[in-house]
């Protein structure tokens, strides 16, 4: 199980935008609740691909090692 957490930056954008496309209700999900499981964002609508992503943009993190 990953766990995923909001980076400096995501955290700003999840702020500022609205809307609610996957990407953007991931980042908001992960600034209401701090961090969560892959499991909890998939639900969330957070896919792999998702997620990948918003690792790749830098807008999150993988907390887990």
């Amino acid at each position: 199980m990953r766990v995923f957490g909001l980076t400096k930056l995501g955290g700003r954008i999840a702020t500022t935008r609205e809307g609610d496309g996957e990407e953007l209700r991931v980042l908001q999900f992960l600034k209401e609740n701090k961090t969560g499981t892959d499991d909890e964002l998939e639900v969330v609508g957070g896919e792999s691909y998702v997620l990948r992503k918003l690792k790749e943009r830098g807008l999150v993190r993988e907390l887990t090692t």
